[in-house]
This record gives structure tokens, C-alpha cells and sequence, in this order.
């Protein structure tokens, strides 16, 4: 009955979405640093610079502008275009809607809809944008709305925001920024498989729905996971040990970690801690759970790596 209740509730928490973080809190950190350094120079800088009283402004999507730029500087949504391209046409939507739709809720809806119509023509998806539409709609019915103005704040913040992001990233070697040259940066040692970034395009195409992820970063991820399957070949059985961890080395729904609990000259105990079928404690030949462990491995930074290996932060390997 454990066992049932624990797989319900491993399958809910992957429905919800709720994924492990693989990053250090030393990278929380400085993904946070980031944010507040962005933010407050967007402000401080468009105030200064502006003369206009009502330019004390900073626009609230801004806020998740700044998540997109310091915690996932590599995303496809993070890009300069689509940073700039995805709030300025969104704005410009959000403006005409305000002009001639003089309904409040349909206006913001269409705003919305409108935004999201221009920024998949343009390439530019970039969902802050999306919130701009709706701040032009709803504050142009509080206020006299200068949308002059509305646009000059706008192209402040996001150029500082930018230039902030440019200048803050590209001081960690791992978070070069835009994410051309960190992905132009690698280069794999695996150079056998025959898979080319047209091939990557083609998958992307075929899944017909918008997924953060480049094809170029697709490739890169696709390349170092080759390099560290070329070093997990190990034809000999590994030898098994006492409160060790082994994967299978499967993929998707198929991957499981088992710790080993006890071993003797015959039989191995274990406990599935990582798969569809947690177990409480099972037994078996070492023979037979050799053949089935691939490899030995360990907990880092809440996933599970090659026991003996180290992943920097560039995401390559060390020993």
C-alpha cells in the first residue's frame, strides 16, 4: 500500500510539473543579484535620463523580463530579440487596442491575444509581453495616456535591462549571455553521430507547439550526453558494494536507481529509490543485479551523476 501510495504520488507531482532544480544555491544567488542589479538600474537610469515628471516609472513585466535574463540567460525566450521586439510590438497592440476598442475587457483580452499573434509572426515570444499589452490598456483608462512617453520609458528600461544583463552574465564564464556565444563556445569531443542541426529543426517542427529550447541548444545537450555515454562504457561487470547507489543507465519511465542495502556471497538486497517501482527492500543473485547495473552513481545537487565525476559549470565533465 506505500508503495501504491507513493507512485500516485511521484506521478502527481510530475502532472503539476514540479521538476527538481539542478542548479547550486551559488547560482540562486547570483541569479538573484542579477535581478536586483537589473532592476535597480533600469529605474535609477530611466528617471535620471528622462526629464518629463511622469517618468519615474519602471514597468511592472519588467519584473519577469529580469527572471527571464538572470535565471535562464541561455532560454530562447531570454534573447535580445525577443526581449525587445516581444514588448515593443506587444505595446503597440495594447495601444491600438486601447484607441479603438472601447470596452475594458474585451480590449484586454484581445490586447493579449493580439500580443501573442504579433510575437509568433515576428519570432520574438517573450511572455512578459504580453503583460505590457495589458499595462497599456489598463493604465491608458486611469490616466491621460502619452503614449509618446509610454514608449520612451519602455525602450529605457529594456535597453538598460539589457545592457545590465549583457555586462552581469558574461562575468561568469558559464552564463555567457546572449546565448549565441555560450553555445558557440563548445566544442564536443563526440564527432560520430549523425545527427545535424536540421535534423533537430525537423523534431521541433514536428512537436507543432512552442518549446523554450533552441535548436542549437538541443544539439549541445544531445553532443555532451554523448560524451558522457562514451565514458560510462564499461564492458566488464561492475563491482557492487554496500550502501552504493547503481542506475540502469535507461532513459524516460525506464531509469531507476537502486541502493544497495546488504551483500553477501549469493544475494544482493536492495531498495529502488529512483523509478516507477519504488520498492521497500527485493533480493536478488549478484549476477543478476549486475547485469542489470550499468553504472555507479551519486546524488549532486539533487540529481544523480557518474559516481567519480564532476560537472562544472560549464557543464562538462571533470575528474
Amino acid at each position: 500500500m506505500e508503495i501504491k501510495k507513493f507512485k500516485v504520488f511521484t506521478h502527481i507531482i510530475k502532472m503539476i510539473g514540479i521538476e527538481t532544480s539542478n542548479t547550486s544555491f551559488y547560482e540562486k544567488i547570483i541569479s538573484s543579484i542579477g535581478s536586483i542589479i537589473g532592476i535597480y538600474c533600469s529605474y535609477i537610469i530611466t528617471s535620471s535620463a528622462l526629464t518629463d515628471p511622469h517618468s519615474h516609472i519602471l514597468f511592472t513585466s519588467l519584473g519577469a523580463t529580469a527572471v527571464l535574463i538572470f535565471v535562464t540567460p541561455h532560454s530562447a525566450l531570454s534573447q535580445p530579440w525577443n526581449i525587445v521586439c516581444g514588448h515593443i510590438f506587444s505595446a503597440v497592440v495594447g495601444y491600438l487596442a486601447l484607441l479603438y476598442i472601447p470596452d475594458v475587457i474585451l480590449a484586454s483580452s484581445l490586447a493579449v491575444g493580439g500580443a501573442i499573434v504579433i510575437m509568433y509572426l515576428t519570432r520574438s515570444i517573450h511572455p512578459p509581453g504580453a503583460a505590457t499589452a495589458l499595462f497599456i490598456i489598463l493604465s491608458g483608462q486611469e490616466h491621460s495616456f502619452n503614449f509618446a512617453l509610454i514608449f520612451e520609458v519602455l525602450s529605457f528600461n529594456l535597453v538598460v535591462i539589457l545592457i545590465s544583463g549583457v555586462i552581469f552574465n558574461n562575468l561568469f564564464y558559464w552564463r555567457r549571455y546572449p546565448a549565441y556565444f555560450y553555445f558557440h563556445s563548445f566544442h564536443s569531443e563526440n564527432k560520430s553521430n549523425n545527427l545535424s542541426h536540421e535534423d533537430f529543426s525537423a523534431a521541433l517542427i514536428h512537436l507543432d507547439s512552442y518549446i523554450d529550447v533552441s535548436s542549437e541548444e538541443l544539439a549541445l545537450i544531445f553532443d555532451l550526453a554523448l560524451d558522457n555515454a562514451a565514458q560510462n562504457i564499461n564492458k566488464s561487470k561492475i563491482p557492487v558494494n554496500k550502501n552504493c547507489f547503481y542506475s540502469n543507465g535507461a532513459l524516460g519511465k525506464n531509469w531507476s536507481v537502486r541502493e544497495v542495502r546488504d551483500i553477501d556471497d549469493k544475494k544482493v538486497t536492495y531498495q529502488t529509490v529512483v523509478g516507477n517501482t519504488p520498492s521497500v527492500s527485493k533480493n536478488c543473485s549478484i549476477k543478476e543485479f549486475q547485469n542489470w547495473a550499468r553504472l555507479e552513481v551519486m546524488a549532486k545537487n539533487n540529481t544523480w551523476v557518474k559516481k567519480g565525476v564532476l560537472l562544472n559549470r560549464a557543464g562538462c565533465e571533470s575528474t
